[in-house]
């Protein structure tokens, strides 16, 4: 294990993918509405203030509870009330979740560039406070859900990621499927990065081809102001820590097949 300070370095850069394996881009702001945020003034606002997105539908949040009567196991559901609504963009690349307990924004493909998404979700995430007023933000987070299609089931996965699934010696075998997960701490922030490979099974005649989806999932754990001109900051440093996992686990094979 590396004993080296840890420095987050916003400004380095990073290669352009033209191809970039992206699956959905999301940032997430976990917070608690203020009382009187309901459905139906919230729907008015957001229906109002909203260009080029339209309604989805509201969701609720139920409670299962098993309970023993007379020696039989009865299951109860409570209603716990509304939970939020979703929006999608006109070109359904973009979805929106603004909830009771936070707010999420949600990029589909073709992914267009960081400034774009961040601006957005920062604009969309003050439409949101208006009506919402969340005291602050407990935790922000960004995550890239990415699908690196295999040529064959077979492909040796060491071309592919820096560091693929160990196998015991003697069972040098293809892998038919893997799943890998840490969660690093960042030291001296609050910061933490999830790191999850995985190949799901591949049968001959699926309709997809196979593949190694790498979800990166980075977030702050520390209560935050909830002013865009705090999060930007925060943002930023998630979207470097987010990039060095990306291209610190691909092969450069596999990066220059991207590019």
């Amino acid at each position: 294990m590396s004993t080296k300070p840890f420095t987050i370095d916003r400004s380095e850069t990073f290669p352009h993918l033209s191809q970039a394996p992206l699956v959905e881009a999301v940032i997430e702001f976990r917070a608690r509405a203020a009382e009187g945020f309901d459905e139906g003034s919230a729907r008015t606002h957001f229906e109002s203030s909203l260009k080029g997105y339209s309604f989805l539908h509201s969701s609720r949040t139920f409670q299962h509870n098993s309970i023993l009567e007379e020696g039989t196991w009865k299951t109860q559901v409570e209603d716990l009330g509304w939970k939020g609504m979703r929006f999608q963009s006109d070109d359904k690349t973009r979805v929106i979740q603004f909830n009771r307990d936070g707010f999420v924004f949600s990029r589909l493909p073709p992914y267009v560039d960081w400034t774009s998404f961040s601006s957005e979700a920062l604009s969309l995430w003050d439409l949101y406070r208006a009506i919402a007023a969340p005291p602050d933000v407990q935790r922000t987070g960004l995550r890239y859900i990415n699908r690196i299609p295999l040529p064959l089931v077979s492909t040796d996965l060491d071309s592919i990621l820096k560091k693929g699934p160990t196998l015991p010696d003697g069972l040098e075998l293809p892998v038919l499927e893997f799943q890998q997960q840490e969660t690093l701490v960042v030291p001296e922030t609050s910061y933490f990065i999830r790191l999850t490979r995985s190949m799901p099974p591949f049968f001959p005649g699926a309709e997809q081809a196979p593949g190694i989806v790498f979800d990166i999932d980075v977030f702050c754990g520390l209560a935050t102001d909830p002013e865009p001109k705090v999060l930007r900051p925060v943002l930023e440093d998630l979207r470097w820590l987010k990039n060095k996992a990306f291209f610190g686990f691909l092969t450069r094979e596999t990066l220059e097949r991207l590019k």
